[in-house]
């Protein structure tokens, strides 16, 4: 485009203004050029010198212009922004507009305004009519000479390109930018940018330009975010000109785009999977911490309550190892759908691997909001879940720690309570609810200190065993031992296994404590074995936790110790129910191949675990032990002798041999007897002994004499 040519064009638009004025008796006239549904008014005289404006033909009152007919108004209409403006800067009571048409189509728009008490009729009406006629064919011929080496070809660049109003409003846009946008260009222009733009960027745009203009810069840069008609979202890099004046005032805005989508959506995916769990989608351990950080930080500062809650499902393991891998991830994705629709607007549920997930609770009112919030997350759970057509049962336990301002903490805090209350909820049997609280912060705290000190244990050579005789009732004679293991803790003294058992199981050091029992209680017995020959058929129980049934090395481990026995020394290995029914599915399998290398198997705790008889019958153990729990209830709680005499019912009839747990006194023995159970261990027979106190009992054992009587 070249001076010549914008000097025509302002030369014959201003003449058709100065006749619109001089016909109407207008206070002002000012000619637009019309781009589809738009119209960029320009070149005005009288009242509208030096107006350049673009206004809308789509808004109510314009569109009979559209139609090619003309309108009269009092300046009190439904106009598009950049109109109204101008209305209200001249103080416009009475408008006139008719369309400029060329070869029968609308190429421009002349309006007339007057700002006093005397409104426009049809008169001024037709009158601006027969001029449009005169002139239609000069005005488009003006507009294309001066478009035709500017915006038109500007239109075929394929960088996005808009003209715009210093408030956002678009003038002009090529098929680029409008392309990129999902739009037509001629639907964009009297729109705004912050129309198009995200919501979340709109402040950013406008806090840039502002001070772009204080700081009198000519241009800057960012990365905007737009809202496609589609409903797509995409991103550009976004380059704004900002063109003054002489005097330095913007008056318009030159922006170019370049789309940069995929790069950023590729940022995004990286970002979401370095934040998020793979498998379920929830936010991960690390998001979470970050998560819980600042709802700590807001929690104190407003004055608010905050919870975190540990949720570890129940049995998971069995579920896994039982369905395959596979079917386990299908579970623990159903678990996080459950979750999440069960969680509410305040609450943030995240997987932090295997089976654990953790929800935040904001803005509660009372620590009893949070143990509701854990009721109502594990209701969600209570239906099975379909995996192949089989239905899988799925409960968990909870754990608590609460946070806030009465409660200052930090998040790592938050989580290792949590994760304790929850061991707590664990212990408790599973499918429950335990709030951390200072008794469980001191038992926390004893717990690290039991777990530091174990760790050493057994390197230390602090663990002790002691045996407890299994007798025959009817003859008398020693049958067995059970070995028990003891810690001599260095300050506290001798420690039985509830005080340290537990904590073991926790951190996983059961298996070492398991290993080194199984080996010392082989080699005490192949040490007895060589020096009372006669007491080669004694056994010898020892407990195997569930953990050492999924260890690889047990198979081995039970060969040295078979080993370290002496030959055909019966070896027992002694799994509570409870254990073996939350081992994997191969337990069975390992119990099995140990049996067939010689190793004896006892299923102890007999009628604790829930486990079906057919389940029972199909572990082909060597011994069934009845639990303590029943034993002391004979001759006292009718209940539990039948449950006595039903299991012993069941091993007779299964080629089992019986042994009663925890018989303390004559009664139980003699009732024992009578329900065809010989062989019973507790006090009545023998307190757990260490090998040297034993050394009489074995003596006399070994001369063939009896170590009890009824």
């Amino acid at each position: 485009m070249t001076v010549e040519h914008e000097l025509a064009f302002d030369k014959v638009v201003r003449a058709v203004g100065a006749q619109a004025a001089a016909l109407t008796g207008a206070d002002g006239v000012i000619v637009g050029i019309t781009d589809g549904p738009a119209v960029h008014f320009r070149c005005g005289v009288g009242i509208f010198e030096g107006s350049d404006f673009t206004a809308s033909l789509l808004v109510p009152p314009a569109r009979p212009l559209l139609g090619g007919r003309g309108m009269i108004g009092d300046g009190t209409e439904d106009v598009s922004p950049p109109v109204r403006k101008e209305i209200d800067r001249l103080g416009v009571t009475s408008v006139v507009s008719t369309p400029v048409l060329a070869s029968e189509r609308p190429c421009g728009v002349i309006t007339a305004v007057r700002c006093g008490a005397d409104p426009f009729g049809p008169a001024e009406l037709d009158a601006l009519n027969g001029l449009a006629d005169l002139v239609g064919d000069a005005i488009e011929g003006a507009w294309t000479l001066r478009s035709a080496y500017g915006w038109l070809t500007l239109d075929r660049a394929p960088i996005g390109t808009a003209v715009s109003a210093v408030d956002g409003t678009f003038l002009e846009v090529n098929r680029s930018f409008a392309s990129f946008l999902g739009w037509e260009p001629e639907e964009l222009v009297g729109r705004t940018f912050q129309s198009i733009s995200h919501p979340e960027d709109v402040d950013l745009g406008h806090r840039l330009l502002e001070r772009a203009i204080e700081d009198g810069s000519t241009a800057f840069r960012m990365e905007e975010h737009f809202c496609r008609p589609d409903g797509r979202e995409v991103w550009a890099d976004l380059s704004v000109t900002i063109v003054r004046d002489p005097s330095g005032q913007p008056q318009q805005l030159i922006s170019q785009m370049v789309d940069v989508t995929d790069r950023v959506e590729a940022e995004l995916l990286l970002a979401h999977r370095a934040s998020h769990d793979r498998l379920t989608g929830l936010p991960n351990r690390r998001r979470f911490t970050d998560t819980v950080s600042t709802a700590v930080n807001v929690a104190q500062r407003l004055g608010t309550t905050i919870a975190v809650l540990f949720l570890d499902l129940d049995r998971f393991k069995v579920v896994n190892e039982s369905i395959g891998h596979e079917g386990g991830d299908a579970v623990l994705c159903e678990v996080a759908r459950r979750l999440r629709l069960a969680a509410t607007s305040r609450e943030t549920v995240a997987h932090f691997g295997a089976d654990i997930f953790a929800i935040l609770c904001e803005d509660l009112h009372d620590p009893g909001d949070a143990r509701r919030a854990a009721v109502r997350l594990l209701a969600a759970l209570q239906q099975p879940v379909l995996v192949d057509g089989r239905e899988v049962r799925t409960a968990g336990s909870i754990g608590i720690g609460l946070g806030g301002a009465s409660r200052p903490s930090s998040a790592s805090v938050l989580l290792r309570e949590a994760d304790a209350a929850c061991s707590l909820a664990k212990v408790r049997g599973g499918g429950t609810v335990a709030m951390f609280d200072e008794a469980l912060r001191d038992r926390a705290e004893e717990w690290l200190d039991v777990e530091a000190a174990l760790n050493h244990a057994v390197g230390r050579q602090e663990l002790r065993l002691l045996y407890q005789p299994e007798v025959n009732l009817r003859s008398g004679q020693l049958v067995g031992f059970e070995a028990l293991v003891r810690w001599e803790h260095p300050t506290l003294g001798l420690l039985a296994p509830e005080d340290f058992l537990t904590v073991a199981e926790e951190s996983g050091l059961v298996v070492e404590i398991g290993n080194w029992v199984l080996l010392a209680a082989a080699e005490q017995m192949g040490a007895w074995r060589r020096r009372w020959p006669a007491l080669a058929a004694i056994s010898m129980g020892v407990n195997v936790a569930a953990r050492q049934l999924s260890d690889l090395r047990l198979p081995d481990l039970v060969a040295r110790a078979r080993q370290a026995a002496g030959p055909g020394a019966p070896l027992c290995l002694e799994v509570t129910e409870t254990e073996l029914l939350a081992s994997t599915a191969d337990a069975g399998k390992v119990l099995a191949r140990l049996r067939r290398e010689g190793a004896r198997v006892a299923l102890d705790d007999l009628g604790t675990g829930y486990a079906s008889l057919a389940y029972v019958a199909g572990l082909e153990a060597d011994v069934l032990k009845v639990d303590r729990s029943f034993t002391a209830g004979l001759g006292v709680h009718r209940a539990s002798t039948a449950v006595v005499a039903a299991l012993i019912s069941l091993g007779r009839s299964l080629g089992q041999s019986m042994v009663a747990e925890g018989v303390e006194t004559l009664e139980q023995a003699r009732l024992l007897l009578d329900l065809g159970c010989e062989v019973a261990q507790g006090y009545l027979c023998g307190k757990p002994a260490s090998a040297e106190e034993l050394a009489s009992l074995l003596a006399t054992a070994a001369a063939g004499s009896p170590v009890f009587r009824i």
